[in-house]
């Protein structure tokens, strides 16, 4: 679809005047256009300048959208650290796991060997709690070792999804990884 009226009306728009229910309206509103659009610099700028600005019980939530932004944009470094800043806030629980996950990720992509450590270290954490995206995380781990030439920890990372969840849909994934690792 087009979308150059959604943006040019949305470029119009002075949010500065905007309460905060308004703003954050607004920013979601960005977001939505930069998920349909794939051109997220309007809204990486909205969301910057909403947590320079503002300070409401949605904070978490928008650094998890800006992070999220970041990584579509490929600009995973920043993408890494606005993640590890959720991670860290007290009042963002809910968050905490998915932006571990989000910033391990984006520390992947980064490709550093710092970065490729503290994101295998919380991958570990985000397996360990065994919360919702804890076999996304060893799935992640097993991929990880595998390319690092480790198919031994790959295989101890896999094992859990193999023998403990026959019915997950992962199973089939971690059973091919297994069985690359298996002739490496």
């Amino acid at each position: 679809p087009d979308l150059s009226m959604a943006v040019a009306q949305l470029d119009s728009i002075d949010s500065d005047a905007f309460s905060d229910r308004a703003a954050l309206r607004y920013l979601l509103a960005r977001i939505k256009l930069a998920e349909l659009s794939g051109n997220w610099d309007a809204a990486i700028a909205e969301a910057t300048s909403y947590l320079r600005n503002r300070r409401t019980p949605e904070q978490a939530a928008v650094l998890l959208k800006l992070g999220e932004a970041f990584y579509r944009n490929g600009n995973y470094g920043e993408a890494r650290i606005q993640f590890l800043q959720i991670a860290k806030l007290e009042d963002a629980v809910p968050h905490h796991e998915i932006a571990r996950f989000y910033a391990a990720k984006s520390g992947l992509r980064v490709g550093t060997p710092e970065a490729i450590e503290s994101a295998l270290e919380l991958m570990q954490q985000v397996a360990a709690e065994n919360g919702p995206l804890a076999v996304e995380a060893r799935l992640q781990l097993g991929r990880s070792h595998l390319d690092d030439g480790q198919p031994e920890r790959a295989l101890a990372e896999l094992s859990p999804i193999i023998t403990e969840d026959a019915n997950h849909d992962a199973r089939i994934d971690a059973l091919i990884m297994a069985a690359e690792a298996h002739r490496a």
